[in-house]
């Protein structure tokens, strides 16, 4: 009984970070439950209209404490939100550490990032910061720019 408990309490733990990283105006969780890592974990984000918006997706989330909360094999996919089902910007990073505090949420990493837009642009870098309120995403170290398109094709 105590591992099906467990199990609950580790989804619990999730579904409350990742509402707070999906509705910024939501009040965070500041009791989040202790639990074990979660598994290869999907969540996905769904418009009024119940069009996929974004999916969160991980090979492992741990909960460190009531303000943290570190993922590995973090990808964060938002979709086209006229329902076309394309996918428009990826997010990857092996490492991640989501921090809920002051009721501002913040992801952040030490390892590598890599952001895709519609196969236009990728982005990568290392030592990189995501900050969900202020909509920017900062990377500190070997930061690269590679534009798969041509420039008449990126002004539009």
């Amino acid at each position: 009984m105590e591992i099906g408990k467990s199990k609950r309490s580790a989804r619990s733990a999730l579904a409350a970070a990742t509402l707070a990283l999906l509705l910024p105006a939501a009040p965070l969780q500041a009791d989040l439950p202790r639990a074990a890592p979660i598994q290869n974990f999907r969540v996905p984000t769904l418009s009024p209209t119940g069009v996929r918006t974004r999916l969160i997706t991980g090979r492992e989330a741990l909960y460190l404490n009531e303000n943290e909360i570190k993922i590995t094999g973090l990808q964060i996919t938002l979709f086209d939100p006229a329902g076309t089902g394309q996918d428009l910007t990826t997010l990857q990073s092996p490492q991640a550490l989501i921090h809920l505090d002051d009721k501002k949420l913040r992801a952040s990493g030490p390892g590598q990032i890599i952001i895709r837009h519609q196969n236009l642009a990728e982005l990568t870098g290392r030592d990189w910061t995501y900050d969900h309120t202020d909509q920017r995403i900062t990377i500190k170290q070997d930061v690269r720019v590679t534009y798969q398109a041509s420039l008449p094709a990126l002004l539009k």
